[in-house]
């Protein structure tokens, strides 16, 4: 049996997902106390001081979770013995020590490469990046824009991606919902390649949310590793809508999913937002009954741990993209 290496498979925890940007909350999830979140099998807490930071959730002092501690006068506070963090990770205050007590230097939290807010979610690289953010040009001009409760799936990251870009399953699984019988057939097509972003384009007959069956074009993007981007524009009308799909690899048997609706180019009713948001939700309760019954917590990145045909082009394209992204960082 051949021996099996990271630049093979993607999982959860691999060491090239480190190099990356992740979402790991909404903004508005992050208030005004201390947030709990996990990436890459560890442990961080989120906070406004008022500047929004990340520490490693774990003080140093009896290892106790800080995201149950508190901000206060701009300090995160342990819950357990008080000592307090500034927003640069340094121990500001330790109460046993009294007012004048000297702190050590040393005594000072673990901090991320960076954390950044954009698209209305916190990101994080836990080292840094070799990928860069993902571009959505159009979300400066959304009419609105739906940010779909977060979901928790013990689908791994890699595989919810593959099966985003994958556009054979339409009919299929997505039968109730926007599949027609005409996305059977697959029209041939090529991908292109941006550094570390892939992309194609489709075009073809789609159900709406109001059941409504017309042409719609749709151009794919995948930011490594795993930030994807849908824009879709209907041919003769304003509209265009984009579908964010983001998966936050929190540990082996865990992914936290955040599904983000903007659109353009038409006003839509509060009527038809909610209808629309409901659609999405369904599209994503399909693609799970199915995703969900897969056994394995990695994906493959070779081309011949599988077999393809042309229409898998988009998701191999992005598999190879990963496969560079491992050779990279050198795991």
């Amino acid at each position: 049996m051949t021996a099996v290496t990271p630049v093979d498979v993607v999982h959860n925890e691999h060491p090239m997902l480190r190099r990356a940007w992740h979402p790991v909350a909404y903004s508005s999830e992050v208030g005004a106390e201390p947030f709990p979140v996990r990436l890459l099998g560890e442990y961080w807490v989120l906070a406004r001081l008022p500047e929004l930071v990340a520490f490693v959730d774990r003080c140093p002092h009896r290892a106790a979770p800080l995201s149950a501690g508190a901000v206060v006068d701009g300090q995160l506070r342990c819950g357990y013995h008080g000592w307090e963090f500034a927003a640069n990770g340094a121990c500001a205050r330790v109460p046993a020590l009294g007012a004048d007590g000297r702190i050590p230097s040393g005594f000072a939290l673990d901090l991320p490469f960076a954390v950044e807010e954009r698209f209305g979610l916190v990101w994080m690289a836990l080292e840094e990046p070799i990928a860069p953010m993902l571009r959505i040009p159009e979300y400066a001009d959304a009419t609105a824009v739906l940010e779909l409760a977060p979901k928790r799936t013990a689908v791994n990251a890699a595989a919810l991606t593959d099966n985003f870009l994958d556009v054979t399953h339409f009919p299929f699984l997505h039968a109730t919902t926007f599949g027609t019988p005409d996305m059977a057939e697959v029209v041939e097509y090529r991908t292109e390649r941006d550094g570390w972003m892939i992309a194609f384009e489709q075009e073809g007959k789609a159900a709406d949310a109001d059941g409504s069956v017309s042409i719609r074009r749709s151009r794919y993007e995948c930011t490594a590793p795993f930030a994807l981007r849908l824009w879709m524009h209907w041919p003769g009308t304003p509209r265009w809508d984009t579908i964010l799909f983001f998966a936050q690899p929190e540990a082996h048997d865990s992914t936290r999913m955040y599904k983000v609706v903007v659109l353009g180019g038409t006003e839509r009713s509060a009527e038809e937002l909610a209808k629309l948001a409901a659609f999405e939700v369904d599209i994503l309760e399909e693609d799970l009954r199915m995703l969900e019954r897969l056994r394995d917590d990695w994906l493959p990145l070779r081309a011949d741990a599988e077999l393809h045909t042309r229409a898998d082009r988009g998701g191999l394209a992005w598999r190879r993209m990963l496969a560079d992204l491992a050779t990279e960082v050198g795991t």
